[in-house]
């Protein structure tokens, strides 16, 4: 993947510009003081890299998780227990319908639906901000009148928006 990105416009003109400084991140995260940040792979579509939430601990303690893309969550048997070991959640909420690409199947390119997120993680929300994100254009959370924005967020979950700002507020 590193010289994949070294040489392939447009990633190897920021390299070249030094705007960029690719490398690996060691297998067991990276390590900021008291916080760490460490990827954890999950089932997704490899299509030119591997695909990775990332969890960040604070003081060894679970703080936020991102999971920006996944196929399914029943890809994903840890899905309960991760998310569940973290404060804030940051999830995968690409499609609300199979009905959203017109002449494309979203089977082609999976991501699991709002519906299939609500229905695994609600149960969760007592004890987890969960921030639905990676929002597709066409779907329908881009509305916050919309009927999936009225389930989203009586289920207690928040529709992500671009600009949002997340402070660290818990156990360590």
């Amino acid at each position: 993947f590193l010289d994949f990105v070294g040489h392939n416009e447009p990633w190897a003109s920021l390299v070249t510009n030094g705007n960029i400084a690719p490398g690996t991140v060691p297998a067991e995260g990276v390590e900021f003081g008291r916080v760490a940040v460490t990827a954890i792979p999950v089932p997704h579509r490899a299509d030119f890299t591997a695909t990775n939430a990332y969890s960040v601990t604070v003081g060894g303690s679970p703080w936020a998780l991102y999971v920006p893309d996944i196929d399914a969550w029943t890809d994903w048997p840890e899905a309960d227990e991760v998310v569940g070991a973290h404060d804030l959640c940051l999830l995968d909420a690409t499609f609300g319908s199979m009905d959203e690409l017109p002449g494309r199947s979203i089977a082609e390119i999976p991501h699991p639906l709002v519906d299939d997120t609500l229905t695994r993680f609600t149960s969760h929300t007592a004890d987890t901000t969960i921030v639905l994100t990676h929002i597709n254009h066409s779907n329908e959370l881009n509305d916050p009148d919309s009927n999936l924005s009225a389930r989203a967020n009586n289920a207690g979950f928040i529709v992500g928006s671009d600009g949002m700002t997340f402070r660290y507020g818990g156990r360590a």
